[in-house]
């Protein structure tokens, strides 16, 4: 049983054969919650979440087995009551709540592989200094399912961890302490059965319970829910629709943290941001050492979904001592650049967190608790929906559609819906609502405006888009002469130019891109045309990025990544350029050491005038193309990778065999004083670029 359901056998195969790729995989899904107002926990709450879930039936899903859902789970807050009697019928007193951990996990099958699992958690957790008081299979009717899900269904177990470093590091009071205890019995696992194992969730505050079932199945399939003393004051559900994505027991949600209804968009982005952050991680983990690197890379779950690889994010966030809020709202910010009524707090707050990481764009709803607060938030676009009711009697509810829970009209004192870039967040430990800029005025980072201020600059269009482009023609001739060196063909002035010339608007095509490949092509190719947009084309209407600019944002951040996992004025260290495309005076500006940064000018160019009679195969028997000119020592970057290509490097160039218009690197003989003879800025930095 792998991460996915599946065999290793079968995820082998899917990752090296077949049109699945699993890059294009996204969720849309149903989710919300209920809780009481003041932190009462009850058997209603139980019960109301579990007919909630089951009337999001709709937004799940079934393949060819009609009774194996996708994916549908709760999070609850802890059921002091119901664990403290199990541990007492095994001898065994817990401490108060929140000084003792619940780890469900997943555990490979047949038997004797869990009880091997089990065996490895429970010396790792020794070993961290969070011993098993109790280890329990969780009771599941194998019959409430389907004949799919119980052909992968894993060994389901809870254990119960009791911390042994004393009061003062509580996994309540401190989140690194779980977070940093998982991560080290997540490793202990994957050395033994390599990703086939799984824990997910471990907490001193909320336990999980899904699968791969139908909304309408989770209540009959834990039989732990018929227990009167399994009470919840929180409750996060879930009903999971996965599109293009395998269905799986680890991919049901709720996450951790987090119940998702959308699509991650910016997922390849994301990622390639956080991996180019992982070297510099080390977390400090109250009452224990701080873990390093070793013990937290990968960040994100290279096999979850987007909506995993969110809640890994948060997870980090949150155990790096920020709010629950606050993370969430860094990775999902509102429209903070064109938007004329955000307050000038909350545009600096959102801009910070643009400095810190990129955004987790998309359309999303998303859900989530820490078993203290409990909220949800849209983001800026507002594509997913999100209703709420508070009553009479203290229960507040949220969902993706109105009608999961039975309510008296007489009885709702207040309701509404989430608008784009809105927020709820309830604090039961007060009773407190708040609601869409309360929230953020209460959890943003007020000392990131002054770090703005001081440390960002903000490079704006000049105006100037003057450069020499070395083309030296007459008046009449100019025109004809700069169209060709930037590539415009016949069809983009027919096509394109003139049309937008005379009506102002952006021709509209097709979504996605179907023309052929510009590196394919034997004709001169401008830049723009090795560049495509990817988007998610799940769901999601067009959005036009000129009529809806308020929410669409185009700055680009330049600067040096700064420690994650830490606030400070470093992170604000940037350039900020409105738009990637530069005007004339802009790119002057960041060449002359704008910020105070270090910049090099670097060619990408090759002589003119060199047919195809005067390129040679360079000599070597790794190479296979492209030629080089006669009488140089410029070896050409790979096409198909885009990167660099020293020379004596054994990566494949271009395909196919033809002059490549790549960058260039230097021979041998050229390297050192190519390089030494590139200026630098006058800027501030000395330190060389890496």
């Amino acid at each position: 049983m792998g991460r996915h359901g599946r065999t290793t056998d079968e995820r082998a195969q899917a990752g090296t054969g077949g049109l699945y790729l699993p890059g294009f995989e996204h969720d849309a899904c149903g989710t919300g919650w209920i809780a009481d107002r003041w932190n009462r926990p009850s058997r209603r709450i139980v019960d109301m979440a579990l007919t909630a879930l089951a009337r999001l039936e709709h937004r799940g899903a079934t393949g060819a087995d009609p009774d194996t859902g996708d994916g549908a789970g709760v999070l609850f807050s802890i059921p002091d009551p119901f664990f403290r009697r199990l541990a007492l019928e095994a001898g065994v007193d817990l401490p108060p709540p929140g000084g003792y951990l619940v780890a469900t996990l997943f555990l490979p099958l047949p038997e004797e592989e869990a009880a091997r699992g089990l065996d490895v958690f429970g010396e790792a957790a020794r070993e961290a200094g969070a011993p098993p008081a109790l280890v329990r299979r969780v009771p599941c009717d194998r019959y409430a399912c389907g004949e799919t899900a119980r052909r992968h269904m894993p060994s389901i177990w809870q254990a119960i961890l009791v911390p042994t470093n004393g009061p003062d590091t509580r996994p309540a009071d401190n989140p690194a302490t779980a977070y940093g205890l998982r991560r080290t019995l997540e490793k202990a696992l994957d050395r033994e059965f390599d990703g086939d194992a799984a824990i997910h969730s471990l907490s001193a505050r909320t336990v999980t319970y899904k699968g791969m079932l139908r909304a309408c199945q989770v209540a009959d399939f834990f039989r732990d829910f018929a227990d009167p003393d399994f009470v919840s004051a929180i409750a996060l559900f879930h009903s999971r629709f996965s599109t293009n994505t395998f269905p799986s027991w680890d991919r049901a949600q709720p996450g951790r943290f987090i119940a998702h209804n959308g699509e991650i968009n910016t997922l390849r982005c994301v990622e390639n941001a956080m991996r180019g952050r992982e070297r510099d991680l080390s977390l400090a983990v109250p009452g224990a050492a701080a873990l390093e690197k070793e013990s937290l890379v990968p960040v994100l779950d290279p096999d979850g979904s987007d909506s995993q690889k969110f809640d890994n994010c948060v997870e980090l966030l949150v155990a790096a001592g920020r709010s629950l809020p606050r993370a969430v709202a860094m990775m999902v910010p509102g429209p903070w650049s064109a938007d004329p009524s955000l307050p000038e707090t909350h545009r600096d707050f959102f801009e910070y967190s643009a400095c810190v990481m990129p955004p987790w764009d998309g359309p999303a709803a998303l859900c989530f608790t820490d078993g203290l607060l409990v909220g949800a938030a849209l983001d800026r676009n507002g594509l997913r929906p999100a209703r709420f009711s508070v009553t009479r009697d203290g229960l507040v509810i949220l969902a993706s559609e109105a009608g999961v829970a039975d309510l008296p009209p007489s009885e709702v004192i207040r309701k509404g819906k989430l608008g784009p870039g809105g927020w709820l967040v309830l604090d039961p430990s007060t009773g407190e609502i708040l609601q869409d800029g309360e929230v953020l005025d209460r959890y943003l980072l007020p000392a990131c405006s002054g770090w703005l201020a001081a440390h960002r600059t903000i490079l704006p269009r000049s105006g100037d888009d003057a450069l020499d482009d070395g083309i030296d023609a007459p008046a009449a001739d100019r025109a004809d002469a700069l169209q060709a060196a930037y590539g415009y063909t016949f069809e983009d002035q027919q096509d394109f130019l003139i049309p937008m010339a005379r009506t102002g608007e952006d021709p509209v095509g097709s979504m996605g891109t179907d023309i052929p490949l510009a590196f394919l092509s034997d004709k001169p190719q401008p830049l723009f045309n090795y560049v495509k947009q990817m988007f998610a084309q799940v769901t999601n209407p067009p959005i036009d990025a000129i009529r809806e600019r308020i929410v669409v944002g185009t700055e680009v951040f330049l600067g040096a990544a700064h420690d994650l996992l830490r606030d400070d004025a470093l992170h604000c260290r940037k350039v900020r350029i409105p738009s990637p495309v530069l005007d004339g005076g802009q790119f002057e500006s960041l060449r002359s050491g704008a910020g105070g940064f270090l910049s090099r000018t670097l060619p990408i160019v090759f002589p003119a005038g060199t047919g195809g009679g005067a390129w040679k195969k360079p000599s070597g028997s790794w190479w296979s193309g492209p030629w080089a000119p006669s009488g140089t020592e410029w070896r050409f970057s790979s096409c198909r990778t885009g990167a660099w290509t020293p020379p004596g490097s054994q990566s494949r160039p271009c395909w196919p065999y033809r002059p490549c218009t790549r960058p260039w690197w230097p021979g041998p003989s050229a390297a050192a004083s190519a390089w030494s003879s590139i200026p630098l800025s006058p800027g501030k930095c000395t330190t060389s670029p890496a």
